[in-house]
């Protein structure tokens, strides 16, 4: 790139060293529940988290897939969302998982840290206006390398609400079929057909 060249990505490399060094530490006592955003309601509660089995240090491989199929409620929109992150944790683990929107606010997160979501947010505006150029395809993912073994698997789905991204950490593989398998679960999660955000 020349020097009158402007970069998409408006993260000084810097700062994103320094944000995914703070999301790659551990953390000192993770929350017991997920939660998921709500205007009318706050904050809401949702099913406890399973402990991963793997020990620590071992590469647990590549996920196992999907078990059991993806179950959505009509409504509330929350539920849809707390849904597929269950069917997420059953399918492949995770330490983090997220869903966003455009600005980069959580409409649902479990254990993610805020400078994890930031970033995500970051690297989303950067890959749509990618897609917008020509350069990516729509169905691209965006995978990161976080150092110990842990990855964040980010996928993003345009909706009637604007653009919207799931993000996943776990320090398992998901292979594509795994990637697409998820980003068919995201897309029925959040499709306008399907869903009432009543």
């Amino acid at each position: 790139m020349t020097s009158n060249e402007r970069s998409l990505f408006w993260i000084e490399p810097a700062t994103l060293t320094g944000l995914l060094a703070t999301v790659s530490a551990p953390a000192n006592e993770p929350p017991a529940s997920r939660t998921a955003w709500s205007p009318a309601s706050g904050r809401v509660a949702g099913r406890p988290t399973r402990p991963a089995p793997e020990a620590e240090g071992q590469d647990p491989g590549p996920a196992p897939g999907p078990r059991v199929p993806l179950v959505l409620p009509r409504r509330p929109f929350e539920a849809r969302l707390a849904a597929l992150l269950g069917w997420l944790e059953d399918s492949f683990g995770f330490e983090q998982a997220f869903v966003i929107d455009a600005d980069g606010l959580p409409l649902i997160e479990e254990q993610a840290v805020a400078e994890l979501v930031a970033t995500a947010a970051a690297l989303g505006r950067t890959c749509r206006e990618l897609r917008r150029s020509g350069e990516l395809d729509g169905g691209t993912s965006v995978t990161l390398e976080m150092g110990s073994d842990k990855r964040l698997y980010l996928l993003a789905d345009e909706t009637p609400w604007g653009l919207l991204q799931l993000g996943v950490v776990t320090d398992r593989r998901l292979e594509a079929g795994d990637l697409d398998a998820a980003r068919d679960a995201f897309h029925r999660t959040v499709d306008d057909k399907e869903t009432d955000r009543s």
